[in-house]
């Protein structure tokens, strides 16, 4: 683990995760018959409540299971999954969370609220390309994804809708959702741009400003 200024970053991985890539022939071909009819993508307001602001990993895996289940989430739930996270000394309500708990945790009070609609969870890698082909182009869907922000570039996402360079200034992190090519944001009806896209992200991955990893749900 590492910590950074104004919260926790990066290593967010467990040895436990279920891992998707394209040499696990069988996640591969759970995804491949993954049937999603299209369901509006749920747009979410992270600063729509007080308690709830820092929490963009939990906001990011709740934009997911939107899509999968058309269904959005209340913020007396948003809030309940956070309350078990900050319970069990997952999650600190001044700073934020790592995405692996928060998928870790929303899947599970899923599971038990919607035991007939139940969810796995998959790591995966950006740098895998026969699974981000599989997700942009024959599985559009949404994914989790993590990024170092800064004021530079959180400016020219908001702005321009668009980030154009191969390397920014890595000052804090945020998780948002990806779908198809671009990236959904948490804070709709706040920002100018709430969706907007990376031009290079192969590079900023390698230059440690996006995240490697992101996360998928896939219905069991």
């Amino acid at each position: 683990m590492q910590e950074f200024e104004n919260g926790l970053i990066g290593i967010w991985e467990k040895t436990t995760d279920f891992i998707m890539w394209s040499e696990n022939i069988v996640a591969v071909e759970l995804l491949k018959k993954e049937v999603i009819n299209r369901q509006p993508v749920y747009e979410y307001n992270q600063g729509a409540q007080y308690e709830t602001r820092n929490y963009c990993t939990i906001y990011s895996a709740i934009t997911e299971l939107s899509y999968l289940f058309d269904r959005e989430f209340s913020l007396d739930e948003i809030k309940e999954i956070a309350n078990r996270m900050i319970k069990d000394g997952k999650l600190d309500p001044s700073k934020w969370a790592y995405l692996s708990d928060a998928i870790d945790y929303t899947r599970k009070w899923w599971n038990e609220m919607f035991p007939e609609q139940k969810v796995e969870s998959y790591r995966f890698s950006y740098l895998d390309k026969e699974i981000t082909d599989i997700l942009t182009h024959s599985v559009v869907r949404l994914t989790q994804i993590g990024y170092r922000t800064s004021s530079e570039l959180r400016k020219e996402l908001e702005t321009e809708g668009f980030a154009m360079k191969k390397d920014y200034p890595k000052k804090w992190w945020h998780a948002v959702s990806q779908y198809w090519l671009n990236t959904i944001d948490n804070y709709k009806w706040k920002k100018k741009h709430n969706r907007y896209s990376f031009e290079h992200i192969t590079d900023l991955i390698n230059n440690w400003v996006i995240f490697e990893h992101g996360y998928l749900f896939l219905k069991v």
